[in-house]
């Protein structure tokens, strides 16, 4: 009856695949200069979509709560990044508890949903739909583990491809919007932003300037070539857009200057991104598409390090940062 009841379960969240589509690459060639225009119609509510992970028991959590409940399960539970935003025209998403297994599951489709055999957790509010103007997919993934049997939603399809580390590809689950002007009413703006992510860019609607989240500060990227040189312009971009610098308030880092570039060290085979003297060891292919690497761009070979600084490595790719 079990196996029956678990059947049904992944029956009901697979009903319906939305089209792939990505952000149109032509909308990132000019990162300092684009600003989106968005359908006010098509952005409501917008709350995070927070995602969580328990090494303890090896499971990810998916909530638009940034403090999830107080009680023995959720414990061992860290917040790791943030997925997407709701407030698109898309159907409502609403995480689901299978009563037999104890798996969760994210799903738009609650018709569907047999409310004997699953409890509603959580209702999220509206995803987007795949024309919803900073619309983007989010692929998911279903693990069969003992014990820790579970499902992995992430917007960037190169972290798990068409499967890996025990994750299957099962389809995109549905849409989410990265966090955009909401409306030119200025109390409409939304709060400062005290939380982002490696690899998030954040534009400054009235300056035009960009910041690139890197190891938990923000940087000011002082030119378009700077980002022509290190970052890959066709990729997914996470993008946040705030009114201006005082919305910002996580740790400012320093600029990111022209001065910078790829340096690859032929007796160790490792990728470093070099600025100025300083050598940050870029730690492993997963990273540099988490950060949007261009992994095209001129790797100038080194002979060791010797007369340079070696710096931080850059790994911690999913950690949320907050203000100092």
């Amino acid at each position: 009856m079990k196996g029956k009841l678990f059947l049904l379960f992944i029956s009901i969240c697979f009903l319906g695949c939305a089209k792939s589509d990505n952000l149109d690459p032509k909308t990132d060639k000019n990162l300092l200069t684009n600003t989106n225009k968005v359908n006010p119609a098509a952005v409501k509510a917008i709350d995070p979509v927070f995602c969580f992970y328990s090494s303890l028991i090896d499971r990810h959590y998916f909530s638009t709560k940034e403090n999830l409940p107080n009680q023995p399960y959720f414990q061992s539970f860290t917040r790791q990044n943030i997925v997407g935003y709701t407030g698109g025209s898309g159907p409502k998403l609403t995480m689901w508890r299978n009563k037999a297994t104890g798996i969760y599951v994210l799903s738009t489709l609650e018709n569907a949903v047999d409310i004997n055999a699953n409890e509603k957790i959580e209702e999220m509010g509206p995803t987007a739909s795949p024309t919803d103007n900073g619309s983007f997919p989010v692929y998911e993934y279903y693990r069969q583990k003992t014990n820790s049997n579970s499902f992995y939603y992430t917007r960037n399809k190169d972290e798990l491809g068409d499967g890996k580390y025990g994750f299957v590809y099962k389809r995109i689950a549905f849409y989410l919007i990265d966090r955009i002007k909401p409306d030119p009413n200025p109390n409409q703006w939304p709060q400062p932003l005290k939380e982002a992510f490696n690899g998030q860019f954040i534009h400054m609607l009235d300056s035009k300037k960009v910041f690139f989240m890197l190891e938990g500060e923000a940087r000011y990227i002082q030119s378009q070539d700077t980002y022509n040189g290190i970052f890959n312009q066709n990729g997914l971009i996470s993008r946040i857009y705030l009114p201006d610098e005082s919305y910002l308030q996580v740790k400012r880092g320093k600029d990111l200057t022209p001065d910078c570039d790829f340096r690859r060290d032929i007796t160790t085979n490792r990728l470093y991104l070099r600025e100025g003297n300083v050598l940050m060891h870029i730690n492993g292919s997963t990273v540099m598409k988490v950060y949007n690497f261009n992994k095209n761009a001129v790797q100038h070979q080194i002979n060791g390090t010797a007369g340079y600084v070696l710096g931080l490595e850059i790994n911690n790719f999913g950690n949320p940062y907050s203000p100092n």
